[in-house]
């Protein structure tokens, strides 16, 4: 088939041009397409070929995709739907990788069409092999991990100087420069250590445990956020111990020298589908030379929360009481003895329901009484939905709290309370899946 033609098979019908349109970066739509020589290179991640029937281009299958592959539902010729957005280019030592996130199956397996010729980029959009594509880097910083500190900017690594003329300690991280070198989160794979920017939304305590050959070793875990998305990244030992003062919610660094891996979704509620981890050799620099992403919000109405059980959602309303502070022992588990304290409040929104929602350890301290009796606007980012004495939201490891946030939805919430309130409607609410509650 020549590139001016369809390929047509069975009925099966391939996108004309696409691999040349995907190679260029000027697909405006959704392509079908034929998967060729598909191979796993890594749990859940496959090396393949999309053909048009007359061309074909190299990329890299992951995500859910990369799941079906793994599981078996698609086979070697498969039809495949991909739609724009699920293509994702990232450039790696001026080499071009193209994944694919998602697509729709179409046939499970076909018979080949047509002659597809692979289409042979220059250098610089070359995809490394398969072993390449495992273990390339990103080039370097210029600065080197001090192994008693975290790195810094002065010229030979060397700290900066104070006013007595002493080396000063006050600013342990790099200041951020060279942002060209910056990937976005969304971008984040185990193909590559890439360096990515964004502001620290939520942090672990930091826990100890038995090392393998006696002492104790470190962990805590942070939650990174950019314009793209959102990611978790975890700290072992030294390096946790070094920046687990440094690193505070709600400022921004840069993150270099990362691994990546597929997220334990058990223990993970971020977006992204991988997780980092930093050990001795990390880098973080403060960064202060752009503005720090904004805490994005998906927001699910209260009376649709007893139809997630089990889930992580963002919630927003009016909180309607605050009851006291108390504490729990943990009876199992690593803080098995610990006392942890909780507080339990109530939000109501604009459906007319009213939901418990627990706020648990530092969390608990964050709504004060008279958020009720103000009747504040309370956003809530990551609470898991249970089913415990009836529908009820809990904060977890990942929440974020906002009170009278300045965004749209917030505004929406206050100037719907205030009219119900003026109706004098404002008395009661129904609880989720139940009965009335106070208002």
């Amino acid at each position: 088939f020549s590139s001016t033609q369809f390929a047509l098979t069975m009925a099966v019908v391939l996108s004309q041009g696409a691999a040349t349109l995907i190679n260029d970066g000027e697909l405006s739509g959704p392509v079908t397409m034929q998967v060729i020589g598909m191979k796993s290179v890594k749990e859940a991640i496959y090396r393949a070929k999309l053909s048009d029937g007359a061309h074909m281009v190299s990329v890299i299958i992951k995500g859910k995709s990369g799941k079906d592959c793994a599981e078996g539902l698609v086979a070697e010729g498969a039809i495949v739907t991909v739609q724009k957005d699920d293509f994702l280019k990232s450039t790696v030592q001026n080499k071009k990788l193209l994944f694919i996130q998602d697509f729709v199956v179409v046939e499970k397996t076909h018979a080949m069409i047509g002659g597809p010729v692979e289409i042979k980029a220059d250098a610089s959009a070359a995809g490394p092999s398969e072993t390449a594509a495992m273990e390339v880097e990103a080039k370097p910083s210029m600065t080197s991990p001090s192994p008693k500190g975290p790195a810094l900017s002065s010229p030979a690594n060397t700290p900066p100087k104070a006013t007595d003329g002493s080396p000063s300690t006050s600013t342990p991280l790099n200041m951020s420069q060279g942002a060209e070198r910056i990937a976005p989160i969304s971008d984040v794979n185990p193909y590559a250590k890439l360096t990515i920017r964004g502001r620290v939304i939520t942090k672990d305590d930091m826990r100890s445990f038995p090392g393998k050959n006696g002492g104790q070793k470190s962990v805590f875990s942070v939650t990174i956020m950019d314009d793209t998305m959102d990611i978790k990244a975890t700290f072992w030992d030294d390096v946790a111990t070094r920046y687990y003062d440094v690193l505070e919610v709600g400022k921004s660094y840069i993150f270099s020298k990362g691994n990546c891996k597929m997220a334990n979704q058990k223990f993970n509620i971020t977006k992204s589908e991988y997780e980092m981890s930093f050990n001795n050799d990390a880098i973080i620099e403060i960064c202060r030379d752009v503005d720090a992403p904004v805490l994005r919000f998906s927001f699910v109405a209260i009376d649709k929360l007893d139809t997630m059980i089990g889930k992580n959602v963002d919630v927003i309303g009016v909180v309607t009481e605050v009851m006291e502070m108390g504490e729990i022992t943990i009876k199992t588990g690593r803080d098995a003895g610990k006392q942890k304290p909780k507080r339990n409040i109530s939000i109501a929104d604009k459906s007319g329901k009213q939901i418990t929602l627990t706020l648990w350890d530092d969390n608990a301290s964050k709504i004060e009484p008279s958020a009720a009796s103000e009747h504040q606007i309370v956003a809530v980012r990551a609470v898991r939905v249970s089913d415990y004495g009836g529908c009820s939201i809990n904060t977890t490891r990942g929440s974020a709290i906002q009170l009278d946030p300045e965004m749209p939805e917030a505004k929406a919430m206050r100037e719907w309370y205030d009219s119900r309130a003026g109706g004098g409607a404002a008395a009661s609410f129904q609880a989720v899946g139940g009965g009335v509650g106070g208002g």
